[in-house]
Parts: C-alpha cells; sequence; structure tokens
C-alpha cells in the first residue's frame, strides 16, 4: 500500500473528527491508548504506513485481551 500520510498523521486525523463529532473524553483517551499499541507495533517493525500486514498483526494481538 503506498499512502501519502504517515499512520501517526492517520490517526491524528482520525482523533481530531471523533473529537470533533462528540465524543466523549473518556473514548477518546481510550481509542488513543488502542492507537498508540498500532503505533508501537509499526514502529516495532520500522514501519511509518499502514498496511494490512500491519492491520492482521494488530488484530491477531487485540485477539489475546
Amino acid at each position: 500500500m503506498n499512502n501519502k500520510l504517515t499512520l501517526e498523521e492517520v490517526i491524528e486525523r482520525v482523533l481530531h473528527c471523533q473529537k470533533k463529532a462528540g465524543h466523549t473524553e473518556s473514548y477518546l483517551i481510550d481509542m488513543k491508548r488502542t492507537y498508540n499499541r498500532l503505533l508501537r507495533l509499526a514502529g516495532q517493525r520500522g514501519e511509518i504506513y499502514f498496511s494490512d500486514e500491519i492491520a492482521s498483526l494488530f488484530l491477531e494481538g487485540n485477539k489475546r485481551y
């Protein structure tokens, strides 16, 4: 996948939209925690863009919780 926006930039935009849509602060904090796990996974793999592989690994890891 060839994206122009980094994963971090996309997450910032999503959080902004969620806040603008009126989601509560507690919801936004929970989402930030989830997004931070995704960013850490990507960082561990040396990737800065979203990919199907990152998504699969992230979702697989979330099954453990």
